[in-house]
């Protein structure tokens, strides 16, 4: 009985001499995935609630020379006074409709002042100025029209064939994309009431909005306008859908109704009411978060080529089984195959 025993610890078939042989299982997996994937939640999760600990006590601490936490810069005005001919510079011109004429030129009184006519022509000229509107801009400006369109039945702001104008001041918000684009214009009118507003017929994200009426009277020569930005967007278009003013512009046209317009621009200018804020450069922590991310997923990438290398020697071998380990000497790999198709 003890022999027999004996005989099945050395033999688990319990025959001697049993042509059977013991399958052993296959090898359990060296690498510890578990351990590994907890350890990446771990990290992954405390790298990030270090990355919001950081962000949050870099904005309570006040920047050397500044007031307090909240270190912003000094409200900006860009300002652009037409007193002198070279004070076009800078500015570009797109034509519509033919060319309207724009010229810094001194009035009957010596006055400089942007000079702007339209003879049955529409062009407009426009200045790049990338305002934020979290600075709440103000848009100003100083006018005087001269001469109206004509022949217009004025049965709606919006009609097509009559959209000629003395003058419009354009405020234009963008993205890099110049397709991408809403346009507030702010008009003079001499017959629709002051606060009338319309989507242009030829053009959805465009905006008028009529901020004088009638026609100027001999006593006063020029005439002041303020408008928010941020609030005549949201009343025009409701949600704001761009973070900047983009451009300004100044048009004048009558080629709808074949006549002719005319104004004067003698200043134009930004105001924003509130500080812009000063931005906190963040390259070094996003530096330091793609290196610890790379620490992380190196073993991870290593395990990953070796299975994509596997299958790609399976399908090259094909009588390589899944069984077999690549590593086992009694594979021979050269012999298995063209010479010109191995992987590696």
């Amino acid at each position: 009985m003890r022999e027999t025993m004996s005989k099945n610890r050395h033999d688990p078939s319990g025959i001697s001499g049993s042509p059977f042989k013991r399958i052993d299982p296959k090898p359990v997996s060296a690498f510890p995935w578990k351990r590994w994937l907890k350890g990446l939640l771990f990290v992954s999760a405390a790298g990030f609630i270090l990355i919001i600990l950081l962000q949050e006590f870099i904005s309570r601490v006040s920047l050397p020379g500044s007031g307090g936490a909240r270190d912003t810069k000094a409200a900006e005005v860009i300002d652009f006074r037409f007193d002198s001919p070279s004070a076009m510079e800078g500015w570009k011109t797109y034509v519509f409709n033919n060319k309207s004429r724009y010229v810094v030129e001194a009035d009957s009184e010596a006055e400089w002042a942007l000079h702007a006519t339209s003879q049955n022509a529409y062009s407009t000229i426009f200045k790049v100025v990338n305002v934020p509107l979290e600075t709440k801009p103000v848009l100003a400006w100083e006018w005087r029209a001269i001469k109206f369109p004509t022949g217009k039945k004025n049965l709606s702001l919006d009609a097509k064939g009559e959209n000629d104008y003395a003058i419009r001041i354009c405020a234009i918000f963008a993205r890099n994309n110049p397709l991408m684009t809403d346009v507030i214009q702010y008009i003079w009118d001499d017959y629709f009431p002051v606060g009338t507003h319309a989507r242009s017929p030829y053009s959805k994200n465009v905006r008028m909005l009529v901020v004088r009426s009638g026609t100027p009277p001999a006593s006063e020569k020029w005439f002041l306008e303020k408008r928010d930005l941020r609030k005549d967007y949201e009343m025009l278009f409701g949600k704001m859908r761009y973070r900047s003013l983009k451009s300004i512009g100044i048009t004048t046209n009558s080629d709808d109704t074949k006549t002719m317009s005319e104004a004067y621009v003698r200043r134009i200018w930004i105001e924003s009411t509130q500080p812009k804020p000063v931005r906190k450069n963040w390259r070094k922590v996003r530096q330091y978060s793609k290196e610890i991310w790379r620490t992380i997923t190196a073993p991870f990438k290593h395990v990953r080529m070796d299975r994509i290398r596997l299958k790609q020697v399976r399908l090259k071998v094909p009588f390589l089984k899944k069984e077999h380990d690549v590593s086992s000497p009694s594979v021979d790999l050269s012999t298995s195959g063209p010479s010109d198709d191995a992987p590696f």
